[in-house]
């Protein structure tokens, strides 16, 4: 894979390299050492795994995390903040610009670097995972709402004469008990797919031209 290591003193750099290669990671380094580099590097190739110091002159960390996740190619690759101490306030705000994991320089060991690589690399997988998820939930709405714009309407107008129709025959088998019984029982199913028909109708109205309901016509109808 392709490493890029952003740290403005080239002996941290140079450092982190040789303790990521103790650690078994077999990668190609690229170096930067400021924001206008980083730039350059990320244009000149595709990373997977970018390290970035969190203090970068006038620049900060979190400032080239920006930088790194607005990048049309490497936006999504994994990034790991490394900071000169672990403050709490530092470590939450690289998280929650975005950040897979954090180092502290002062406790880099080639354990701490492995477990760091290991749970960035497994979140990312889970966030993919969960990214997928939600597009195929998301598709499968579309598809839904493109299913009902095409046919909802067709069914509501059959429905509506399914009922029109049970109300007709009620009117000529009054005086039959059993026949009355059945037929409540159809205008009373007829009546629930007509409502499950309607709420559908109210769901999708944000996807298209808002359209007329029926429920006062249905209530007469099964009445």
């Amino acid at each position: 894979m392709r490493v890029l290591f952003l740290d403005d003193h080239r002996m941290d750099r140079r450092r982190l390299i040789e303790t990521s290669r103790e650690a078994g990671l077999e990668f190609e380094a690229s170096e930067a050492a400021n924001l206008d580099e980083l730039s350059e590097a990320l244009n000149g190739a595709r990373f997977d795994l970018v390290f970035i110091d969190f203090h970068l002159g006038f620049d900060t960390g979190l400032d080239a995390l920006a930088t790194l996740r607005a990048h049309h190619e490497n936006g999504s690759a994994i990034a790991i903040m490394v900071t000169s101490n672990g403050a709490t306030e530092t470590v939450v705000e690289a998280m929650r610009a975005g950040c897979s994991d954090y180092l502290v320089k002062d406790s880099l060991t080639v354990d701490s670097l492995r477990r760091a690589v290991a749970g960035a690399v497994e979140r990312n997988m889970m966030l993919a995972a969960v990214t997928e998820q939600g597009a195929g939930l998301a598709e499968l709405a579309q598809t839904s709402v493109r299913y009902w714009l095409s046919c909802g309407p067709e069914m509501k107008r059959l429905s509506v004469g399914l009922l029109q129709q049970i109300a007709d025959i009620r009117a000529l088998i009054d005086q039959d008990d059993e026949g009355r019984l059945a037929l409540r029982r159809l205008q009373s199913d007829g009546g629930k797919l007509f409502a499950l028909l309607d709420e559908m109708s109210e769901l999708t109205a944000d996807a298209a031209t808002p359209k007329p309901t029926f429920v006062g016509q249905t209530r007469s109808l099964t009445a």
